[in-house]
């Protein structure tokens, strides 16, 4: 009978430590799953963060880029000006060349 006592003992000493293990596990697994969710909210906000720099970015970039394709349509504009100018200028110095060989043969 006292064997069976130990026994039952034995197995009830068992049953407590594998319940207690149990509890154990769970309470890490909690803190793991609590950890988890801590750092995914993280990592979104970060995300988030990063996209919204990303997006600043970019258009910042597209900006620059505007600017530096109105800028060269202007400057090819200012040559264009620059080119007609000396256009009319080589016209009318043409004219007077003319006007003074034409005086010159008279």
């Amino acid at each position: 009978m006292e064997g069976a006592d130990d026994e039952a003992n034995k197995l009830k000493l068992a049953a407590e430590l594998d319940k207690t293990k149990v509890t154990s596990l769970r309470e890490n697994l909690e803190r793991v799953n609590q950890s988890n969710a801590e750092l995914n909210e993280k990592l979104v906000r970060q995300k988030e963060e990063k996209e919204g720099e990303i997006k600043t970015l970019l258009a910042r970039c597209q900006d620059v880029e505007k600017e530096k394709v109105l800028t060269e349509r202007s400057d090819s504009s200012g040559e264009k000006n620059k080119i007609k100018q000396l256009n009319a200028e080589k016209k009318k110095l043409n004219t007077r060349i003319t006007k003074l060989e034409e005086e010159e043969v008279q």
